[in-house]
């Protein structure tokens, strides 16, 4: 399958406006995610709706928890869709939503910026909710376009550990999947492996009733980075391994994050589980990573974030790709 953006400029500012909700289905924002919102109190600061938007902090200024919230609320922060492909094909097999807030006359925020604010004040199931919402909105729409989103793609969604705490997720999810008559397996929840989780066996159940209930994909994202040291592959329910765009990065010149990439991959194939590497950034990884039996990638060689607007109904994904064989 052919694949790519639609432009190549990926200017937010000019993206057509969105659609209108596909067969009936709630439109992104009007749904489970949208109503979640509204019980936690999200939406701003008192006394703020429907005056003109301040200018954001200066440069290293922490933006404020209510900023970030009424930005949530009124839909200023978005999903941009990184696509993940096959190295041999070049086919798009998902995507992974990556949070972003735009800002009139700002630009695009990245969720660097805002989303350790969340995490800090415990508020980032706001964003969670908020994602998952537009997510599976904007896969429903593909879907209903045609028939170049196939079963097996899958779009990917990142969660906090903090949100582990929480037994609200997986009622959350199936809602919002139930909104947008979609089955629970297309969507793929990441949880980075250096976030740490404080109640393991109670992450432990909510992860395993996301799985075997639910019925949702679970990925451990930036694996070889953070605190798990494999227990999340022995302990959780995990489908896919994200291998850290560090060890990928440096594998065309550093033998030792070659030889982790490769023992990740053997590892992986053991345990029957899938392998995406992250930082994918030129065909010289592309190539590095098909020597060890890496076959999916992401990265900006491969296609870069990009809004919904602006992938077409029939070329969904990366710019350029090169299949390495």
């Amino acid at each position: 399958m052919a694949v790519g953006w639609r432009n190549g400029r990926g200017d937010p500012a000019r993206a057509p406006g969105p659609s209108g909700p596909p067969n009936g289905r709630p439109a992104a924002g009007n749904g489970a995610g949208a109503a979640a919102l509204k019980r936690s109190g999200a939406g701003g600061r008192p006394g703020q709706r429907g005056r003109p938007t301040p200018p954001l902090p200066p440069g290293g200024t922490a933006v404020p928890l209510w900023r970030i919230l009424e930005a949530i609320a009124t839909g200023q922060v978005l999903p941009h869709y990184q696509p993940i492909v096959s190295l041999r094909s070049g086919d798009v097999v998902g995507v992974e939503a990556l949070a972003r807030w735009v800002v009139p006359g700002h630009g695009v925020i990245p969720a660097s910026m805002f989303v350790p604010v969340l995490e800090q004040h415990r508020r980032v199931g706001e964003l969670t909710a908020c994602m998952l919402e537009r997510a599976c909105g904007d896969l429903a729409t593909w879907r209903d376009r045609g028939d170049w989103v196939r079963r097996g793609f899958r779009v990917s969604i990142n969660v906090s550990a903090t949100e582990l705490a929480d037994g609200r997720l997986p009622a959350l999810v199936r809602a919002v999947t139930a909104d947008h008559a979609m089955e629970a397996d297309w969507l793929c929840l990441e949880l980075t492996e250096t976030a740490q989780i404080d109640n393991f066996a109670l992450a432990r159940r909510i992860l395993s009733e996301l799985a075997f209930d639910v019925g949702v994909r679970l990925a451990v994202d930036d694996y070889g980075t953070g605190f798990a040291d494999g227990k999340y592959l022995t302990s959780l329910p995990i489908d896919t391994v994200k291998i850290d765009q560090s060890f990928v990065s440096g594998m065309v010149q550093r033998p030792d994050h070659a030889a982790f990439v490769r023992a990740t991959v053997g590892y992986a194939a053991h345990r029957e589980l899938g392998v995406v590497a992250e930082g994918v950034d030129s065909t010289g990884h592309t190539r590095a990573l098909l020597s060890v039996g890496c076959t999916i990638g992401q990265g900006f060689a491969l296609g870069p974030p990009r809004p919904a607007a602006f992938i077409s109904d029939s070329r969904f994904g990366a710019v350029a790709v090169q299949p390495g064989g």
